[in-house]
């Protein structure tokens, strides 16, 4: 502690001791000269309660946490020095297999997502489309929508013109006599995203 810190809380105290500042913000310039940056705590009567200190546990915590990962570690890297040529195959087969299955999820997870971004490209240009062929653009209103794949039976195989995603909407707008009327189109698109026809 420094003497221009002992003669600050000396001032501090005696500006306390004459009623001049509370208990609590004694307290609280006090800490701020210690450099404490614990937060006053104030009981219900107003009494200052004295917060304990925590980094020692938590310093202590961590090094705990971080001892026993270590001693893991080690414990594994050894018990492997006795493995067998048998086990770790065994477990060399296991990790590849694991590492396959998280390749195939994220293969699968990449695949959907490209699914879903097509669908959506496929929905915009079939509402674009829709709108496009309106007398009064700004009228459209949808009602509904659906996207789906098309599954091909063993009889549509040999079939050029097949649609492979079909995008439904059904939808309001006004004609040229300003009536209200409700539509819908059923679009096909091929797998090269080729719009084959719309009915």
């Amino acid at each position: 502690m420094t003497d221009e810190q002992i003669d600050k809380l000396h001032k501090l105290n005696t500006l306390r001791k004459d009623g001049i500042i509370s208990e609590v913000e004694f307290e609280k310039q006090k800490r701020e000269i210690l450099g404490d940056k614990r937060p006053v705590i104030v009981s219900s009567s107003g009494k200052v309660i004295e917060a304990k200190k925590t980094g020692n546990f938590t310093k202590y915590l961590i090094l705990g946490i971080g001892g026993f990962f270590f001693i893991g570690v080690i414990a594994t890297g050894v018990s492997r020095l006795f493995m067998t040529p048998e086990e770790l195959a065994i477990e060399k087969r296991q990790q590849d297999s694991t590492a396959k299955a998280q390749a195939e999820v994220e293969k699968e997870n990449d695949l959907a997502k490209a699914r879903k971004d097509t669908i959506i490209k496929l929905y915009v240009a079939s509402k674009l489309a829709i709108k496009q062929s309106m007398k009064n653009p700004d009228s459209y209103d949808e009602v509904a929508h659906k996207e789906y794949f098309v599954i091909k039976e063993k009889k549509d195989l040999k079939k050029r013109n097949f649609p492979h995603i079909q995008v439904y909407i059904k939808y309001r707008g006004t004609n040229s006599f300003n009536a209200v009327v409700t539509d819908e189109k059923l679009f096909s698109y091929d797998k090269n995203m080729r719009l084959l026809k719309v009915e």
